[in-house]
């Protein structure tokens, strides 16, 4: 799947590979991901996808990679200064630090830099929006009655069932 062209709301932007392209596509995109507060998990992603870093629901595996480089006028080939900055400033702090600055060639970051950068890791046991893990089943308080006991108090295993869900 690729960061232009996700599942429906509200499932999770899950982008196994995407290339980039045009930045516009790119930031209409994620600001469509924002207002919708969409969680995008990032396996590999390329330019202009990685404004996805500036969401507040983007998380990456340790084995993601994500591949930075400064924008280019798609006719000319000369390098776009307002749209490189634009990528740029988009990046959490910690990862504009790490990087520097965007040039022509790739500069990689793994999941496992990105999360010791502080961007969250994926856990798909956690809920994104209040980073609290998912409720646990929970046993019922009282046992279920065990053979011995069922026959002693003359109650069968669908009287107890009644009698605990109140039907």
């Amino acid at each position: 799947m690729s960061y232009l062209e996700p599942p429906p709301f509200p499932a999770p932007v899950i982008v196994q590979k995407d290339v980039g392209g045009f930045v516009a596509d790119y930031q209409a995109q994620t600001e469509r991901y924002r207002i919708e507060g969409r969680e995008v998990r990032l396996h590999e992603c390329r330019s202009a996808c990685t404004l996805a870093l500036s969401l507040p629901g983007v998380c990456v595996y340790p084995t993601s990679v994500v591949k930075f480089h400064a924008a280019y006028d798609a006719i000319t080939r000369e390098r776009h200064e307002g749209v490189t900055r634009l990528l740029f400033e988009s990046y959490p702090v910690p990862v504009k630090a790490r990087l520097g600055e965007l040039t022509r060639d790739y500069r990689i970051l793994t999941g496992r830099d990105l999360i010791l950068l502080g961007v969250r890791a994926c856990d798909e046991r956690v809920a994104w929006k209040d980073q609290s893990p998912a409720p646990k089943k929970q046993r019922p308080e009282t046992p279920i009655p065990q053979k011995e006991t069922t026959q002693a108090s003359g109650w069968n295993i669908l009287d107890w069932v009644i009698a605990k869900v109140g039907l």
